[in-house]
This record gives structure tokens, C-alpha cells and sequence, in this order.
């Protein structure tokens, strides 16, 4: 749908925006940094490839909260976690490698893990990391292999290319998606955002205390009516696939917001204390992204209960090689891959304690249904899901492929059985 492609759009625009920087970035004079991040989104559609590196670090404090072991130990998990990774990005040859790198706590066991990534074109490669208990044994190791195009025609959704196709599309949208970050933008209060000199131009947007309540609420009440303003315009409806209809719930939901919810955010303050919260984009000579990072501490209380559990996140990246030819580290694997809906259907198996006999089972044809059923909007309600995963004598049923050929192909057939445990689809 052309709305999915919005969405990949403007979540391509907003990462490349501090990718790149504006042409007066080098200048000693003062500079707009609302006018700063705008043009450093211009300049991103100059973007072709570049090298990055960087580090997420995340801790909690969960001391003063009465919470039960079985919590606590997953919890645990995200206490002090860092997450290292590197790449390169080159458009011309449709190509983007990621090498994570971790250390999981994982009860008494602290294991690093590795997972690189390669995208060529419409194909992702992903290899599987060694996680006992969690990934089978036989999967460690290996390359799961992703095809866009195949998993978007079993989804019934549109294919949305990762790498533009249609050079007069991609200027629209990234020249729509502008629009909309610039109506954001605008309703910043100017008093949020700093610019320093000292080792090149480094622009600060800063959320701390009170001001991420402050952004929120000119959000609702300005960006959202001008947001509409711009998606209105007739090229952008045509662009996006909208119908009138589509924005008036737009309409309607900004209609529906009671003014009590400013009441309720302003409360909000008695249970959530943003102790730091800012971005920083630090800019080179020439005007491209050295650095940016983004960092955030808070305190989320009950005052009525006196339990608090406090989070840090940190965030840092920085590029290099700039629109130069980039070294790739990952080549794409043989044909000793794994299929998607191979793993899916083992990982649908884990948990169940099955005969000898059971696993004898031909799978190949199985797990094309099995991935298939999980795409179908009535499978994944609530009280069918009941059906199957609650029963052991049902969920087996999931590995019969006359029956799952019974719940994807013959509606009757169907719906007849579901009634037979109350359900009507």
C-alpha cells in the first residue's frame, strides 16, 4: 500500500537527515539550528554511501520495585546492556552490511553474541546467533535468508523496495516528508535548541525536566491541524494513495482530543521525571555528520505506593568515508541458507514434548502453510489463538497439512469447524 510506503519513507528521510549537513555549517557565524536540521535534510538526498559505527548503552534500576523473581530475572536481561555494531551503506550497489555485538545476561550464563546482517537489493541475509534455550541448535550459526518481494506476495502486501526504484517518486516523497518535518519543526519552542563551535558546529536539542511536556502538548495543538494542512494538498493525496475519507479521521481524531488530556499531561509530571534528555549532532568541515548522539535518563514513579524504577539510555553513532567507495566486510552466503517459514515452522513446535514418530513428519510443505495461516488477520485473534496454543490436542493440528489446506483454502470448511468452539469469524 502506497501508506506503508509513507511510512518507510519517512523513516528513511528522518535517519538520513543526520546523515548530512547544511552547505553554511562550516561558518564560525551563528547559524538557525531549526534552519541547521532543515537543509541537513535537503542535503541528505546527496547521500550515496558512507561508513558508520556505534554504541547503545541501556541500564535500569528496578532496586525499590517489589516485583517477582520470574520478572525480575528477564528484567535483568536489559540491566546494564550494550549493543556495539558497525557497517556500511552504498546505494549505487543496492548494498547495507550491520555487524552487531553484545554481551546478553542470560541467568548464569553471560554470552556475546554476534549478529551480522546483509541486504542486497530485495534479499536479507541475517545470521543466527547461538542462544540456548532460546534458537534450536540445529539454526546457530546459519544464514537465515529473507525474500522481500516473496514475503510481501505471501502477506498480500505491497512490496516496498528498500532501495528506490522510481528516482521522480523518491524526490516526491522525500520532498513530502520535509514538509511534514519541518511543520514539526517549527513548533519546537526555539528556546529547546543550541548551537556550539568549539570542535565544529554541533547543534542540541534539549527535552529535559518540563520541556518534553512542553513539545508534546504544541504538537497536539499545532502540528497535527497544519499536518493536515499539508496532507491535503491534492498532489500529496495522489502521492500517498489517500482519499478524502482518510483525512478526516485524520480530522477526527484531532477533534476528538478532550481538553482534560492536557490536564492529564500535566499530571503525568508526578510519575515521569525526564532527569536528561537531549540530541546532539555534531557537524565537520565540509558540512556532514562526524557524530550524533542521543541520550536519556528518567524516573518513573507511583508516588502513592513509594516504587520507582529508573532507565538510562545512551545512543552515539559517527560516519565516515562519505560518498566514497565502500569496503564490505559480509558477502552473501551459498545456497546453504535457512528459509523464513523453515524456522517458523520449528520455532511454532518449540516448548511441546513430541514423539520420535511426530518428528518423522515431512515438514517442507507444512511450514509454506504454516507461514502462510500466520499472515491471516482472523488466525491471530485472540479467541482463535485460544483454540490452538492452549491445547495440546489442537495445536497439533497446526502440523496436519490437510488441515491447515482446510483453514486456508475452503471457507466453509472453516467456519463450520470454529463454530464448533464458539467462534464465528
Amino acid at each position: 500500500m502506497k501508506r506503508l510506503k509513507l511510512v518507510v519513507w519517512a523513516v528513511l528521510v528522518v535517519a538520513m537527515a543526520f546523515l548530512a549537513a547544511c552547505n553554511n555549517s562550516a561558518s564560525n557565524e551563528a547559524v538557525d539550528p531549526k534552519q541547521l536540521l532543515t537543509d541537513a535534510i535537503k542535503q541528505s538526498q546527496e547521500m550515496e554511501s558512507m561508513a558508520f559505527e556505534g554504541q547503545y548503552v541501556l541500564s535500569l534500576d528496578f532496586e525499590n520495585m517489589m516485583i517477582d523473581e520470574e520478572i525480575k530475572g528477564f528484567l535483568d536481561i536489559f540491566k546494564d546492556l550494550t549493543i556495539n555494531y558497525s557497517g556500511a551503506y552504498q546505494k549505487d550497489l543496492e548494498k547495507v552490511e550491520l555487524v552487531l555485538e553484545t554481551q546478553m545476561n542470560l541467568g548464569d550464563l553471560r554470552s556475546t553474541v554476534e549478529v551480522p546482517l546483509l541486504i542486497e537489493g530485495e534479499k536479507i541475509w541475517l545470521k543466527v546467533p547461538n542462544l540456548p534455550g532460546f534458537i534450536p541448535d540445529e539454526f546457530s550459526g546459519q544464514y537465515l535468508e529473507m525474500d522481500l518481494k516473496e514475503i510481501a506476495e505471501m502477506s498480500g502486501e505491497e512490496y516496498v523496495p528498500i532501495f528506490p526504484e522510481n528516482e521522480e517518486e523518491e524526490q516526491a516523497m522525500t520532498g513530502l516528508a520535509l514538509e511534514i518535518i519541518g511543520v514539526f519543526i517549527k513548533n519546537v519552542d526555539d528556546s529547546n535548541f543550541s548551537v556550539t563551535s568549539e570542535e565544529g558546529t554541533e547543534v542540541t536539542v534539549d527535552f529535559s525536566g518540563d520541556r518534553l511536556y512542553d513539545i508534546i502538548e504544541n504538537t497536539v495543538r499545532h502540528s497535527l491541524p497544519e499536518l493536515y494542512e499539508v496532507l491535503s494538498k491534492s498532489e500529496h493525496l495522489e502521492l500517498l494513495g489517500l482519499t478524502q475519507a482518510d483525512l478526516d479521521e485524520l480530522k477526527e481524531l484531532e477533534n476528538e482530543i478532550p481538553e482534560d488530556a492536557f490536564a492529564e499531561l500535566e499530571e503525568l509530571k508526578d510519575y515521569i521525571q525526564i532527569n536528561v534528555g537531549e540530541m546532539k549532532v555534531l557537524l565537520d568541515e565540509d558540512g556532514f555528520i562526524k557524530q550524533e548522539g542521543f541520550s536519556f535518563d528518567g524516573t518513573f514513579s507511583d508516588p502513592e505506593i513509594g516504587e520507582d524504577i529508573r532507565i538510562s539510555f545512551d545512543f552515539t553513532q559517527s560516519y565516515s568515508n562519505v560518498n566514497g567507495e565502500q569496503e564490505f566486510v559480509l558477502e552473501a552466503p551459498g545456497a546453504d541458507v535457512i528459509d523464513v517459514a523453515e524456522l517458523f515452522g520449528t520455532l511454532m513446535m518449540g516448548g511441546m514434548d513430541y514423539s520420535d514418530e511426530f518428528y518423522d513428519v515431512e515438514f517442507e510443505r507444512v511450514d509454506e502453510l504454516q507461514f502462510e495461516l500466520a499472515q491471516e488477520e482472523w488466525f491471530n485473534r485472540p479467541e482463535v489463538s485460544e483454540i490452538f496454543f492452549e491445547d495440546e490436542s489442537t495445536y497439533e493440528l497446526l502440523f496436519d497439512e490437510e488441515f491447515l489446506e482446510m483453514l486456508l483454502y475452503d471457507e466453509a470448511g472453516r467456519d463450520e469447524w470454529l463454530s464448533e468452539y464458539g467462534v464465528e469469524l
